[in-house]
């Protein structure tokens, strides 16, 4: 495991404008930045965007609420992933479509549960007893692959992100790590992770 950390930013999942944020590795090196990002049919103010010194970069934002469909909004939360790589213009339309994550109903009344497909991996996203964030790939038919875990450290302290870089490698067909969609994905989950806890209060209302 290698650790990446990063300091969350007061206000970063409520305003539409976001200060960078350096991520770094565990010698101190810049690894790339997080900041604002630009989905289509996501919500501006809870969308993110990591991309690295060469330019790759994958986002996730949470998809926007109708007015028919506030009630599942706060229920399952729906997440759109995209990713580009370093030819790509720089603009968010080229951004290709990465994947979908939901929320795992029911169990996301009790904690932090998230699934989908990213790339054509199947990904499983499930807080521990401990506070800290599991993210594991389960390829159908093989055993499942622990990629990363994470600790977010919200306004006092770092976010602290573990990579399984092997693993990333391994199941992105020899790619470098950090350019990876599973490695974007572990760095920006922190942030989803947070707006799951700020609405977490509202969804208990809404259950009575």
């Amino acid at each position: 495991m290698r650790t990446y950390s990063f300091q969350e930013g007061f206000g970063d999942t409520i305003r539409r404008t976001m200060r960078t944020i350096a991520v770094v590795d565990e010698d101190g090196q810049l690894a790339g930045r997080v900041m604002r990002g630009e989905i289509e049919g996501c919500e501006r103010a809870r969308t993110f965007r990591w991309e690295t010194p060469a330019g790759e970069r994958t986002q996730i934002g949470v998809r926007t609420m109708t007015a028919r469909s506030v009630v599942g909004r706060l229920l399952r939360p729906s997440y759109a992933v995209t990713h580009a790589g370093p030819e790509s213009d720089g603009g968010p339309e080229s951004d290709e479509p990465a994947g979908v994550l939901k929320d795992r109903i029911g169990e996301n009344i009790l904690y932090f549960a998230v699934e989908g497909t990213v790339h054509g991996h199947r990904v499983v996203i499930l807080e521990d007893w401990d506070g800290t964030v599991v993210v594991e790939v389960r390829p159908k038919g093989a055993k499942k692959r622990r990629i990363g875990r994470f600790s977010s450290g919200g306004l006092l302290t770092r976010t602290q992100v573990q990579v399984d870089e092997d693993a990333v490698q391994e199941l992105c067909q020899g790619q470098a790590p950090t350019s990876t969609v599973l490695f974007g994905l572990l760095i920006l989950m922190p942030y989803i992770h947070r707006v799951y806890k700020e609405e977490a209060g509202l969804i208990e209302e809404l259950l009575g």
